[in-house]
C-alpha cells in the first residue's frame, strides 16, 4: 500500500511445529526423549515517508512471541507416592502442576561429572518459555551538501515466562562414594557408580542440582517465573565527504535498559551483608568449635539481610544511567580499483546477552533446588530407602513469609546492586583491491577489547591456602553450631537440619550461608580478541560465483589460574581455547551447456530436459581443532607426541593426579596441542526444467558431508578413566554423508 511519497510495508507470519513424541507401549516405564512444542507468531509494519528531495522518514515496529515447552511421551502420576509409600517429600515438587511428575530418575555417573553412564528415568529436564517482544524504531535521514545526517531513537520491550528445572526430580550416584578413601581418591583403582546405586547412597554426585542434565540429586519447589526489561536507544550520525576520495564518519548513541522486573515484585534484590542478624548477635551468636580458631584467622561476620523486589526497587539490580557509544571511521580512496577504510566503535553489551541473560532471572523464596546433603568425612547423610527424611528435607518455596530470613543457612545467587556494564571497543583496519575477472580482495586487520565477562563470582569462598598448608589435620567433623538454631522461620536453610559438619565449611566470612554466587559480584575478567582475515569474492556472472575467506585468531581472557586465585581475586591472562585458523568456501557454477547458455543454446528441448540446465554449488569448511584443556594434573615432560590418532592424541604418560592438598601449577593448555579438526563439504546438484513461461520445474540433490570425512570428538582428559587420551566418538553435531532430493515449482 503505497503513494508517491508515502509506503507502507506489513507481514503477519505463523508458525506450528507438532509434537511427534508418543508412547506405543502405554507403560509409564517407557522412557524416550522428550519432544518440544514450539509455536512462534511474528507481526511487523514499516513506513516510508518522503518529506523531501532530501529528507526521509523512516518508521518501523515490531512484534513477536514464540512458544519452546518440553513434552514427554509418558507421565508417572502417583508413582512416586508407590515407590516410597512411607514419605511425601515429593510432595513439594510436585506441588506446581507445571512440572510433569515422571519416572524417578537414577542417574549412574562415572568417575567425573563428564562421565554419564547411564539413566534409569528421563535424562535431561523440563522446560516452558514463551518469550515475547515488541520494538518500535524512528529514523530520518537528510542530504546536506557534503554531510549524509541520520538520527533516530528505538525501544524494545522483552517479556517471558520461562520455568525451567535443570534436572528432572530424581537422584545421581557417582563412583566417589564407594571408593577406598574420601580425600582425593584414585577412582581407577577403587569405586564404581552402579555400586553406589546398588547401596543406594545419597550424597553430592555430577554436577549442581541446578546445572542442566548434570545427574546429580536434585528436587525443584518452583513457581512460574515472568521476566520483564526495556530498552531505550538514540542515535546521531554524520557522513562527512571531505573530498572526492576521503569520507568521514561520525556518530554516538546513547541506551539506557532497565534491569530485569517482575510483575509482581517476586525478584532477588542483592543480599544486604552490612545487616547484623539479630538473632546471632551478643550471648545468643553461634559458638564455632575452638578447632576453627586453630587454622582460620579470617573474618566471620553474622551478617546478612534478604531483599526481594518490591514497588520502590522493582529491579533485580540498579541499572545505572546508561551509557554513550561513539563510533568514528573513514574510507580512503587511492586509486579506482583500491581503498582503506579505517574504524572504532565502542558497543555496550545488552543485559540480555551477557553473562546473565533474562531467562536466567533469581526467584529465590520462590524457587528452591534441593541436592544432597553433603556426606560427612566420607560418610552418606542418606539412603535412596528414605533419601529425604524430616531432619534432612527438601526445602520448599516459602516465597516472602520468611523475608530477610530468607536463604539463611543456604547458598545464594544474586546479582550485583550496581552492577558493572559490559562493553566491547572495536578497531577495523581493511584494504580493499578490485583484481582482473571481477574479483574483489579483502584484507582485514581487527581488534576487540570487551570488558566484563565474570558472570558468577562467590564472594563467601573457604581459603584453599588453609587446606594447602594444614592438609589432613582439617579432614574432620565437628559439631554444627547452626543445627537446628533459633526456629525454622528464623534459620530455615538446610545448613539447620545437619548434626555435623566438615570443620573446612565453617572457614568462611559468612559461615550461616553457604556459597554466595553474585553474578558480576566484582569487577574484572575481560578479553582481548583479534584476526587477520582475507575474503576474495567474486559476484555471479559468466556462469560463475566464488567467495574464499581465511581467518587467523588470538584471543586471551582474564580469569583465574587455580582456585588460590580465585580467593585472592588475582586476575591473570590465559590463551582462549578456540581455533586459531579457519578456512572457508562457496561457489555456484551454472554449467554452460543446455538452451539459453554457452554450449547447446538452440538444442532440442527434449535434449536440454536431459544434459542442459545443471547447475553445482557447494560449500567447504575446514578449521583447526580446539585446544585441549586440562584439569589439575601433575605434568612431566612433553604432552604433545608427533603423530596422534584417535586412540592417543597426546602422551599420557606425562600426566599424573595432583598428589593430596597441592594446588595447581600446570598449564591450562599446550601450544600446538588441539584437539580434532573439522573439516566439512556440502554439496547441491540442481536441474532446472522449464515448462512455460510461467511455470518452472526444480530438482535437486543436496548431499551434507560429501567427501564422508570422519571428524573426532575431544578425546577424555579425565586422568582417572581407563579412556584418557582416546577419542572414541563422533563430533556432536557432525554426521556421516547424508542426502536429501527435493522437487520444486515455479509459478
Amino acid at each position: 500500500m503505497h503513494s508517491e511519497k508515502l509506503r507502507f510495508y506489513g507481514r503477519y507470519s505463523k508458525l506450528w511445529t507438532p509434537v511427534t513424541t508418543s508412547n506405543p507401549t502405554g507403560s509409564e516405564f517407557f522412557v524416550n526423549d522428550r519432544g518440544s512444542q514450539r509455536d512462534a507468531t511474528s507481526v511487523s509494519g514499516d513506513a516510508v515517508w518522503t518529506l523531501s528531495s532530501t529528507t526521509i522518514v523512516n518508521i518501523n515496529g515490531t512484534y513477536h512471541s514464540f512458544i519452546d515447552a518440553s513434552r514427554y511421551a509418558s507421565r508417572c502420576e502417583g508413582c512416586w507416592a508407590k515407590y516410597w509409600p512411607n514419605s511425601n517429600f515429593y510432595n513439594t515438587v510436585f506441588g506446581n502442576k507445571a512440572v510433569p511428575e515422571l519416572l524417578p530418575r537414577m542417574s549412574v555417573l562415572g568417575t567425573g561429572t563428564g562421565e554419564y553412564w547411564t539413566s534409569m528415568g528421563p535424562r535431561g529436564g523440563t522446560w516452558d518459555q514463551r518469550p515475547n517482544a515488541d520494538s518500535v524504531s524512528v529514523k530520518i535521514a537528510r542530504q546536506q551538501g557534503k554531510h549524509y545526517l541520520k538520527m533516530g531513537a528505538d525501544t524494545r520491550g522483552t517479556r517471558t515466562t520461562s520455568l525451567i528445572v535443570s534436572n528432572n526430580p530424581g537422584f545421581g550416584f557417582q563412583a566417589d562414594a564407594t571408593s577406598a578413601t574420601y580425600i582425593n581418591p584414585d577412582l581407577r583403582a577403587s569405586g564404581d557408580g552402579y555400586a553406589t546405586f546398588l547401596l543406594g547412597a545419597i550424597q553430592p554426585a555430577g554436577g549442581g542440582p541446578d546445572s542442566w542434565d548434570s545427574g546429580a540429586t536434585s528436587m525443584t519447589a518452583t513457581i512460574l517465573p515472568t521476566g520483564q526489561n526495556r530498552f531505550y536507544g538514540t542515535f546521531i550520525n554524520d557522513d562527512w565527504k571531505v573530498t572526492r576520495d576521503l569520507t568521514v564518519n561520525l556518530g554516538l548513541r546513547y541506551e539506557f535498559e532497565t534491569a530485569y522486573t517482575d510483575p509482581q515484585n517476586r525478584l532477588t534484590r542483592p543480599l544486604d551483608l552490612t545487616s547484623p542478624i539479630p538473632e546471632m548477635q551478643g550471648p545468643n551468636a553461634p559458638q564455632l568449635p575452638p578447632d576453627v580458631r586453630q587454622f582460620y584467622q579470617g573474618p566471620t561476620t553474622f551478617n546478612g539481610a534478604f531483599q526481594f523486589a518490591d514497588a520502590s526497587n522493582r529491579g533485580q539490580w540498579n541499572p545505572g544511567r546508561g551509557g554513550f557509544s561513539p563510533r568514528i571511521g573513514a574510507a580512503y580512496r587511492i586509486n579506482d580499483q583500491t581503498s582503506f577504510r579505517i574504524g572504532y566503535g565502542r558497543y555496550l553489551t545488552p543485559w540480555t546477552g551477557g553473562t546473565f541473560n533474562i531467562f536466567d532471572t533469581i526467584y529465590v523464596g520462590y524457587k528452591n533446588v534441593t541436592g544432597a546433603y553433603p556426606a560427612v568425612l566420607g560418610v552418606p547423610s542418606a539412603r535412596l530407602r528414605d533419601p529425604f527424611p524430616a531432619s534432612q528435607p527438601v526445602v520448599p518455596a516459602y516465597e516472602k513469609s520468611l523475608g530477610r530470613y530468607t536463604s539463611l543457612g543456604d547458598s545464594l545467587s544474586y546479582v550485583a546492586l550496581n552492577r558493572p556494564r559490559s562493553y566491547s571497543d572495536r578497531i577495523n583496519f581493511s584494504l580493499q583491491r578490485q583484481l582482473p575477472q571481477h574479483l574483489l580482495l579483502d584484507v582485514t586487520y581487527y581488534l576487540n577489547f570487551t570488558s566484563q565477562l565474570l558472570g558468577g563470582y562467590n564472594i563467601n569462598q573457604v581459603d584453599p591456602n588453609v587446606a594447602y598448608r594444614h592438609k589432613d589435620a582439617i579432614n574432620r567433623a565437628v559439631p554444627n553450631p547452626f543445627f537446628n538454631f533459633s526456629t525454622v522461620d528464623k534459620f530455615p536453610g538446610a545448613l539447620r537440619y545437619q548434626r555435623t559438619v566438615g570443620l573446612t565449611s565453617l572457614m568462611r566470612p559468612y559461615p550461616q550461608y553457604g556459597n554466595l554466587n553474585v553474578i558480576d559480584g566484582i569487577e574484572g575478567a575481560a578479553m582481548r580478541y583479534q584476526s587477520f582475515q582475507l575474503r576474495l569474492t567474486r559476484r555471479f556472472s559468466d556462469g560463475y560465483s566464488v567467495l574464499l575467506g581465511y581467518n587467523y585468531s588470538r584471543q586471551r581472557d582474564q580469569v583465574f589460574f587455580n582456585d588460590v586465585a580465585s580467593f585472592g581475586r588475582d586476575f591473570s591472562w590465559q590463551e582462549n581455547d578456540r581455533p586459531r585458523h579457519r578456512v572457508s568456501f562457496a561457489g555456484t557454477w551454472e554449467l554452460p551447456v543446455g538452451r539459453g547458455r554457452a554450449f547447446g543454446s538452440s538444442m532440442p528441448r527434449v535434449l536440454d530436459y536431459a544434459v542442459g540446465g545443471w547447475d553445482v554449488s557447494g560449500i567447504m569448511t575446514w578449521r583447526s581443532g580446539f585446544f585441549v584443556r586440562f584439569g589439575g594434573l601433575d605434568v612431566s615432560g612433553d604432552p604433545r607426541v608427533d603423530n596422534p590418532t584417535e586412540s592417543r592424541w597426546f602422551n599420557t604418560q606425562a600426566f599424573a593426579r595432583l598428589p593430596n592438598f597441592t594446588p595447581r601449577t600446570n598449564p591450562w593448555q599446550y601450544e600446538g596441542l588441539t584437539n580434532p579438526g573439522l573439516f566439512n563439504l556440502d554439496m547441491s546438484i540442481v536441474k532446472r526444467l522449464p515448462v512455460t513461461e510461467k511455470y518452472r520445474t526444480e530438482l535437486r540433490m543436496d548431499v551434507f558431508n560429501a567427501a564422508n570425512n570422519m571428524t573426532w570428538a575431544n578425546p577424555n582428559t579425565n586422568v582417572q578413566s581407563s579412556l584418557f587420551g582416546v577419542s572414541n566418538n563422533q563430533l556432536a553435531s557432525t554426521f556421516g554423508r547424508r542426502a536429501q532430493l527435493g522437487l520444486r515449482i515455479e509459478f
